[in-house]
């Protein structure tokens, strides 16, 4: 993920987030759709993280705070024009998820 935003010149973001944040208050089709995106992500996640040997019922809120550290960091590193927030919550999620 940091090598793809550090390759778009510090321009990539998740798509998901921008209709969510521009569109969705607007818009309830989009807010929906937007919501299911985000349900699919953190099902997967929630998913993983009971492969990697968390408890059920601890994995959809490891689940939630992956995915806010992953959307926090993409606002902070284009913010800063740095990958360095990507790079430091891919380096603990290997640890949170390493099987």
């Amino acid at each position: 993920m940091a090598d793809g935003f550090e390759m778009t010149g510090g321009e990539a973001g998740c798509a998901l987030a921008a209709v969510t944040l521009d569109a969705g208050a607007e818009s309830e089709p989009l807010r929906a759709a937007c919501e299911a995106g985000f349900e699919l992500w953190l099902s997967c996640l929630e998913r993983r993280v009971i492969t990697a040997g968390r408890k059920p019922a601890e994995a959809a809120d490891e689940a939630i705070r992956i995915l806010s550290a992953i959307e926090g960091a993409l606002v902070l590193a284009r913010a800063r024009r740095d990958a360095e927030p990507l790079r430091a919550v891919a380096r603990r999620l290997r640890r949170t998820l390493a099987a």
